[in-house]
Formats: C-alpha cells, sequence, structure tokens
C-alpha cells in the first residue's frame, strides 16, 4: 500500500442520474479513493425528502468525510434547480465545501476534460453537449416523453410499437415479444399491454437488452433511433463551429453495447466524416470530482489528516456486509449434508423418500420457537390494531416467499394492499429471475424501507437463511431508526447482525444443512413459508376476519371466490345456496354487510 501523504485534500464528485447514482472520492492527484454505488436521483423525480435522505445514505457510507463536494444531478437545468440543489447539499455536508451542476457537465468532464469536442449521453436517455472555448451547445436530455432519442428507454419503445405492429399482422408474437413475456414473467400480449400502461421509464429502458439480442429483427428500430441522435450531434458540432470534432460517448449503451456504438459511429460519420468517434471509460462521477478539484484546488490543505485507502478490488468490498464480514462459510445451510452423500449415485425413489425425511425435520424445529412467534404475532396483531402495517423485507427465495405471503392477504382477508407488503432485492423482476446481485447491497435495502415511509407503528420482519443478507440487514437498521419493531426471520444460529433492543426479535428456525448444500430454497424455504403463513393467518384470525374457521372477509374477485363466499354464508346460516348467492349479490359481495343485517334483523337472509 501506498504510503500516506499529510495533509492530502480528497474531493468527493457524485453524479446523479435517472439510473443510479455514483459518488467517487479522489484525491489531489485523481487517484480513486473510493466508490459508492446508490439508487437514482433526478431532482424533478424525487422531492426534497427523498432527496436528502439518498444523500445522507452515501455520505454515511463514505469512508472519510471529504471537505470539498461535487454534486452533478440529473434534473438540474435552472437557476431555481441549482439554488434547490445548493440548499439541499448544505443539509447533507453543513462543513465541505461544494460545486453544483448538470450531470451533462460532469460527464463532458469525464469524457474531454477541458477540451474542445462533443459528448453524447446515451443510456436509459439521450442529449448532446457540444463546447469550443466560450461556445457551449446541449440538445436533447428533455425527458423520455418528448425527447431521448435513440436511447434505451426509445429503443426499447419503438420495439415494443413495432411488437404490437406485427402481432396485429398476424396474431403471431415475435421473438423480441416472446423473450419480453418471459422477462417480465407474462403470459400474453393483453397482459404486456396492461404492464406498460403501469410500467416506468426505468422498466422500459431494461428491456433494451432485448433489442440488441434480436439485432435482426431490430436493425431498423437501432439504425432509427441511431440517426436520429447522430443528427443532434452534427447540429451541436454546427453551433459551436466544430469542423472536426472529437465525440465521445459516455452511458450504459455505449460501454455495454458495441452493435450500438458501430452504428451511432456510422451515422455520425456520414454527416461528419473528418469527425474522431471513441468512447469514454470514465464515469461521470470521475469528471464532477475532476470539478471539484479544479474549482477548490487553491484551496489551503485540510487540517485532518486523511489515510490513503487502496480502491476496493471488487464490489463487495464497498458494503459493510462483506462476504468475510457475513461469515456465510460457518452459515449452517452452507454446510454439507452427511445424511446426503453421493446424491447422484441415488435412485429417483430413494432421493424422494431422502427429501422428504429432511422436509419432516422442519416442524419439530419451528415448535421449538414457538414463543418467539407468539411475540412476532402480538406485535403484529397490535400493530394492525394501531394502523400499521407489515413488511417482509428478503432477496432470492425469502423475498419471492414474503411477497407471496403479503399479495394472498387481500383476497383471503379483503386487506388493503398497503396492510402487509412484501419487498424483494432487485424489485418487480426478481419475482421470476435471479437478481443475485441485488441482495448485496445495503444501501438499497434501507432505502426500499424509507420510502415506504415506515415509523413506529410497523412491523418489519427480514428474511434471509443466512441471517446476513446486506440488503435485508440495511433494511431492518433502516427500520430499527424509524422506530419500528423489526424481526429477523433466519435458520443460521450463527448469524451476524448489529440489531438488537426490546423493538427487536430474532426467529431462528435451525433447518441445518440442506440435501443440495447451500440450496435454501428447500428445508429453509419450507420453514420460511410455514412461518409466514402463521404470522398473517393468525394475525388475521385475532383482527375477527375468519369465524369458525371460514374466511368471512374474503374478496370474490372471481368467480371461484363468489362461490366460496356463497357456501360459506350457506353454512353459517342455514340457508339454501340461492338465497346466499341472492343475498350476496345484493350487499355488493360484501359477507360482513350480510352477517351484520342478519345479525340485526335477527332472521334469515331476506
Amino acid at each position: 500500500m501506498r504510503a500516506a501523504k499529510k495533509n492530502r485534500n480528497l474531493y468527493c464528485g457524485i453524479e446523479g442520474g435517472s439510473t443510479k447514482t455514483i459518488a467517487l472520492v479522489i484525491d489531489d492527484d485523481g487517484r480513486v479513493v473510493q466508490r459508492v454505488k446508490s439508487p437514482p436521483c433526478n431532482i424533478k423525480l424525487l422531492d426534497d425528502r427523498q432527496i436528502v435522505q439518498l444523500w445522507q445514505g452515501i455520505c454515511e457510507r463514505l469512508r472519510h468525510p471529504a471537505p470539498f463536494v461535487g454534486m452533478f444531478v440529473a434534473g438540474c437545468v435552472s437557476p431555481s434547480d441549482e439554488a434547490r440543489v445548493k440548499r439541499l447539499v448544505q443539509k447533507v455536508w453543513p462543513d465541505s465545501k461544494y460545486l453544483v451542476g448538470r450531470d451533462t457537465d460532469s460527464g463532458f468532464a469525464a469524457a474531454l476534460g477541458d477540451k474542445a469536442g462533443v459528448m453524447v449521453i446515451c443510456g436509459t436517455g439521450s442529449n448532446v453537449l457540444a463546447r469550443k472555448e466560450s461556445r457551449t451547445c446541449k440538445l436533447g436530455g428533455w425527458g423520455h416523453v418528448v425527447g431521448d432519442v435513440g436511447g434505451g428507454y426509445d429503443l426499447a419503445r419503438l420495439m415494443l410499437q413495432k411488437t404490437f405492429l406485427e402481432y396485429d399482422e398476424d396474431q403471431q408474437t415475435n421473438v423480441f415479444g416472446r423473450d419480453v413475456l418471459r422477462q417480465l414473467g407474462l403470459n400474453t400480449m393483453e397482459e404486456l399491454v396492461t404492464w406498460t400502461l403501469a410500467a416506468s421509464k426505468e422498466d422500459i429502458a431494461s428491456l433494451a437488452p432485448l433489442v440488441f439480442k434480436h439485432k435482426e429483427l431490430s436493425r431498423d428500430v437501432i439504425r432509427e433511433g441511431t440517426f436520429r441522435l447522430s443528427l443532434q450531434v452534427v447540429r451541436a458540432a454546427e453551433l459551436v463551429r466544430l469542423n472536426a470534432p472529437r465525440v465521445v460517448l459516455t452511458g450504459g449503451l455505449a460501454v455495454g453495447q458495441p452493435y450500438y456504438v458501430l452504428k451511432l459511429k456510422q451515422a455520425i460519420l456520414m454527416k461528419l466524416p473528418h469527425a474522431h468517434v471513441s468512447v469514454s471509460r470514465e464515469e461521470g462521477a470521475y469528471g464532477a470530482a475532476l470539478l471539484c478539484r479544479s474549482r477548490f484546488i487553491e484551496a489551503k490543505p485540510a487540517t485532518k489528516l486523511y489515510r490513503w485507502i487502496k480502491p476496493p478490488r471488487d464490489r463487495g468490498d464497498l458494503y459493510r456486509g462483506s462476504i468475510e464480514s457475513r461469515n456465510l462459510a460457518n452459515a449452517l445451510t452452507e454446510q454439507p449434508n452427511p445424511r446426503a452423500r453421493h446424491l447422484e449415485k441415488m435412485s429417483v425413489g430413494e432421493l424422494i423418500n431422502l427429501m422428504m425425511s429432511e422436509e419432516r425435520s422442519v416442524i419439530p424445529q419451528i415448535l421449538k420457537r414457538k414463543e418467539s412467534i407468539e411475540r412476532a404475532i402480538q406485535w403484529i396483531t397490535a400493530a394492525f390494531n394501531a394502523g400499521g402495517r407489515l413488511f417482509y423485507v428478503g432477496a432470492g427465495t425469502s423475498g419471492r416467499l414474503g411477497v407471496l405471503d403479503a399479495a394472498e392477504c387481500p383476497p383471503t382477508f379483503s386487506t388493503s394492499p398497503s396492510m402487509v407488503q412484501g419487498i424483494i432485492a432487485g424489485g418487480f423482476r426478481a419475482l421470476h429471475q435471479a437478481i443475485e446481485t441485488a441482495e448485496d447491497d445495503e444501501v438499497y435495502g434501507a432505502e426500499s424501507v424509507r420510502n415506504r415511509n415506515v415509523n413506529r407503528k410497523d412491523v418489519v420482519v427480514g428474511i434471509t437463511a443466512s441471517g446476513s443478507t446486506p440488503y435485508v440487514i440495511g433494511a431492518l437498521q433502516a427500520a430499527q431508526l424509524a422506530g419500528a419493531r423489526c424481526i429477523l426471520l433466519t435458520c443460521n444460529p450463527v448469524a451476524p447482525t448489529e440489531l438488537k433492543g426490546n423493538r427487536f426479535l430474532k426467529l431462528l428456525v435451525e433447518t441445518g444443512p440442506e440435501v443440495v448444500a447451500g440450496s435454501t430454497r428447500l428445508k429453509a424455504g419450507t420453514a420460511t413459508k410455514l412461518v409466514l403463513n402463521m404470522l398473517t393467518t393468525i394475525s388475521m384470525i385475532r383482527l375477527g376476519k375468519v369465524k369458525d374457521n371460514l374466511m368471512t372477509d374474503v374478496q370474490p374477485s372471481c368467480e371461484k371466490l363468489q362461490d366460496r363466499m356463497t357456501r360459506i354464508l350457506k353454512k353459517l346460516c342455514g340457508s339454501s345456496y340461492e338465497e346466499a348467492w341472492a343475498a350476496l349479490k345484493k350487499e355488493g359481495w360484501s359477507l360482513k354487510r350480510v352477517l351484520e343485517k342478519k345479525s340485526k334483523n335477527r332472521g334469515g337472509l331476506a
């Protein structure tokens, strides 16, 4: 490790875009000391509270407080926007000197430094910035509704339109459409239409990789998008009087899609044959840090000694929940099961017997934690009675089980969708597609809780077989800071956690090693589902949503449930099926209202 220099200044450059926010800390020599990744920060799409929370999360993760901060964010386009950003930066970094601006400014600095040229941002959105001496020109960047030509959103939108037009012609879904349905977990084009109506800009843009997967089918779409973007490049160069400009491409499409770069370069060179087109490998946040250093380079050295820290070798080192600290190697669920040796040599019948034998061991382990489960249910019932909510937070299998249990509460018990909520690392896509890296981000877990305004009335259940998933731990820590009661549901007896106090409960179910080592969708998954079933079902019973063993508050959202409700009413009242059906239909299929009327009238259903 390089020896530390005394009185070294550090500069924190932050670029907030529509897809992510990156913070880089550099030293006087421009070397990166630390990199932090956080959720998107387009100030036009967030309120002040959300922005401050996001920036505070970045500030907390910085290993050393840089005395100089450069904040360059999407949406900062007017003097009032700039004043707002300055005011919010002062809240989070009150003791630092700061510089604010647009993300295009930091992108240009990273791509071209102080040289003349044209920068093209081509990611989820797009825009073009050209500079020569005192002349500056910015084109595009007007958002996905009226602009962003040739960006990931624009290409995916055009390809979706093409897919539906082709579907209208022959009633056949093309290969792009089939891949989209598979990625989103949808079954029909009609379901895809419904999805598009509620999809965000980022949701649509996430389909862009499929556009390039099917280049033959999407050739015209890519050509159209890159051609329109090239026209902005040509016009920007003309406006600042650059005849043979240096054009630098930056953004996700530039870095990750060589075919896109090829087509955009060809389109630019058709109009500007003497241009030099290349791809920038520097992040915009590095440009933000460089601009900050340039502004404050003459500042006196910081009085505090900052230690030189070697840049992390991999992404996991950026988080407190690194692999080493998570102690996964010692997790019981990661150990080989001595009863499941040489699986490949067993017959199918032997494998079935083995798996069922292992599953039978789950129930006794759950019963050992009966008192803890009772306490958890008491907390949840009290929260519901006080108008609070229940949140499940998990990643992978654990997250999917939480979302499943939450999703079943509205139709089964007629609860509001907000009453029991499932939060999964990676969002909607993670329900039907493995997004393993999503679980490694503690800050995203914390943000997912903060964005739902979790408070003292609520209960948050973190679900993690290993007991140490950073996404889950980050969510629980944020929930505890907000005053919520927190429960850690785990299968690992040595699960490390910083959580404690009388509003924290560790619910440990020791399911032991899996038949396939580490595959926690097996016994650990079974135990998780059984416990979650009890948490919601028993809580709903205590709230009076069950009479005898019948659901009295079910939502009749389909014919099957209407039939079930009719049979429930028939059994409770001793009426005929026809009478029960008529009574329910008259009261808008509210079983509770029918029962209340019957109780008041002390008679039949008529």
